[in-house]
């Protein structure tokens, strides 16, 4: 299934690829603000200068900031960059 074309429900976690990202953090922005979603989280490269940061995350997220660098999957080496988590939630529309 495509995250990208179903509504979110709930609470989701998500730790998409890092290609479209702005793509990404709409989606999870836009499916917790029309409350089809209570909660959702992404995992994501602490790029602080792109758009999606200032546009959705500084502005309308939660800031989790993640010390060092992720590693995944077992692999011995650790990410390329470091992570951030960016929760979106009370985001609904005005009355």
């Amino acid at each position: 299934l495509d995250a990208l074309a179903q509504n979110w429900h709930g609470h989701v976690f998500c730790n998409p690829p890092y290609t479209k990202l702005l793509t990404w953090v709409l989606k999870a922005f836009e499916e917790v603000k029309a409350g089809r979603c209570e909660k959702a989280v992404l995992l994501l490269p602490a790029h602080t200068s792109t758009e999606w940061f200032h546009d959705y995350a500084l502005p309308h997220g939660e800031i989790y900031w993640i010390r060092g660098k992720r590693k995944f999957g077992g692999q011995k080496k650790s990410a390329l960059m470091p992570s951030v988590a960016i929760c979106f939630r009370d985001l609904e529309e005005p009355a």
